[in-house]
């Protein structure tokens, strides 16, 4: 029998989107080649882990993949044109490893894309 790990208990904080406001995204409003997510993990990121960042909604996924460095927050800049069309429901969430062990999972931020 297999058993699914479930870390709700120990999440991590959710990303933040510079361009959210009340949680939407809105197409006008923001820039026309990326948004910025940040990622602050402390205190359970170390400099050298690496954080894993997923953005998904309407069929879309967008993966990227980021070292931790001496701040302990990373900042992903995601192409606008890898957002799904408007009006759609975005999820952005990451994980975060050391070495090949995964630390922690965080709270999913949920956006509207307006």
């Amino acid at each position: 029998m297999t058993h699914a790990t479930t870390y709700d208990q120990d999440l991590l904080p959710a990303p933040a989107v510079a361009e959210a406001l009340d949680g939407k995204l809105t197409r006008g409003r923001m820039p026309t080649d990326a948004v910025h997510v940040t990622v602050n993990a402390r205190p359970a990121a170390v400099e050298g882990d690496k954080v894993n960042l997923w953005l998904t909604g309407s069929g879309k996924e967008y993966v990227e993949g980021l070292t931790v460095g001496a701040a302990g927050s990373v900042v992903f800049s995601v192409p606008a044109d890898t957002l799904p069309a408007a009006p759609a429901k975005v999820n952005v969430s990451y994980h975060l490893h050391r070495s090949t062990q995964l630390v922690g999972v965080s709270a999913v931020l949920h956006l509207t894309v307006a």
